[in-house]
């Protein structure tokens, strides 16, 4: 009896002492304990976590770890993990230097082989480090919405291009025929004619430029490539210019010198008309002065894109915005930020925002120069 005694209780025995080797070398927040909730394994992720030494815990009830509602609570939540059942809740107290802490706390019963509840094991995350991840998880399901949305926006913009691209060549045959038909002809009234044709070629063109700038923005780039960083600032300024944007805002591009990146050109696109976009939203008296300054500027290393507007601003409460990329407003900063961030980060470079110098909010962010062509900076 006394050998089968010792068989039944061998396996019990080599999982509890596989159990603590997999908590000495954890990197999680991991403690045992015992039936009577004395903590009989402590991970070094828990040593971490607590600011508390194995030395100082083993042996000692796991209410005493910490203050807070973690020994108020824990008490109750290990009778009932004893009695079979799983709890998970968030609990705050103290760490070993002082400093208080909150975490998301996970406990589950330990069963011998006999399946009788022996202790508990817990799992103890930092609610900060959980929310950052789900934060994470946030900005990364906002960036395959906006992916979809993309994606879809160029499926109906080619069909589109396709369909008025026709009429476009057609206007402008017709009006070419118009214009050599009208070469023969003299006197005032035909001149005006042609001038008049002239400017339907012009529009024409102008239109199935419009239609090229808006497809290539929505069109994702297979490989990154070289461009010119002052001309896609430029051509993004004119993807968005209207005329209610020439009637009330002045909007000025300054090149310092050429500074060629390398990258999506389509998606640094994305990001210059986002800012711009924001600046124009940013503005509450739509009869006063309304000023956009977009600067291209680089270094040996980097080139710089600010864009700076006399708007609302942004105040030192707001400073946070720079941070974590959410808007205190239903318009103007911080929409597409989040999209705006992945994005240069990607890209090797880095997006902030400051208070203009005279009011107003400054954008800037960063990209690294295109190697090969570092020479022609």
């Amino acid at each position: 009896m006394a050998r089968f005694t010792r068989t039944r209780r061998r396996p019990a025995a080599d999982a509890t002492d596989a159990a603590h080797r997999i908590f000495a070398t954890s990197t999680d927040a991991l403690f045992l304990t015992d039936a009577d909730g004395k903590v009989t394994a402590w991970s070094p992720g828990a040593e971490r976590t607590f600011a508390r030494r194995s030395a100082e815990v083993l042996g000692r009830p796991a209410v005493e770890i910490s203050g807070g509602t973690w020994s108020k609570r824990l008490p109750e939540l290990l009778r009932k993990v004893l009695a079979g059942d799983r709890r998970h809740e968030e609990l705050c107290g103290f760490r070993g230097d002082g400093t208080g802490f909150c975490v998301d706390l996970m406990l589950d019963p330990v069963r011998d082989g006999e399946a009788a509840v022996t202790g508990a094991v817990g799992v103890a995350r930092e609610v900060g480090e959980r929310r950052r991840l789900e934060e994470v998880l946030r900005d990364r399901e906002q960036c395959l919405v906006e992916v979809a949305r993309m994606t879809t926006a160029g499926e109906i913009l080619d069909g589109l291009a396709h369909e008025v691209n026709q009429p476009l060549t057609s206007i402008s045959n017709f009006a070419g025929a118009c214009d050599h038909l009208l070469r023969g002809v003299e006197g005032p009234e035909a001149e005006k004619a042609r001038s008049h044709v002239r400017q339907i070629i012009e529009q024409a063109a102008a239109a199935a430029d419009i239609l090229r700038r808006a497809r290539r923005f929505v069109k994702r780039s297979d490989e990154p490539i070289p461009f010119e960083l002052g001309e896609l600032v430029r051509e993004s300024v004119a993807l968005l210019w209207s005329e209610k944007t020439k009637r009330t805002i002045v909007v000025n591009v300054e090149v310092d010198r050429p500074a060629t990146v390398m990258g999506d050109r389509s998606h640094i696109e994305q990001v210059v008309v986002n800012l711009l976009r924001n600046a124009y939203e940013s503005f509450e008296d739509e009869n006063g002065d309304r000023r956009v300054t977009i600067r291209v500027t680089a270094d040996d290393s980097e080139a710089t894109v600010s864009v700076q507007d006399n708007g609302a601003g942004i105040g030192p409460d707001e400073a946070r915005i720079a941070e974590t990329f959410h808007s205190t407003k239903e318009r103007g900063l911080g929409l597409g930020l989040g999209i705006c961030r992945t994005i240069l980060e990607r890209h090797h470079g880095r997006l902030w925002l400051e208070a203009g110098p005279g009011g107003g909010t400054v954008a800037r962010f960063t990209l690294p120069l295109h190697p090969s062509r570092s020479d022609h900076v």
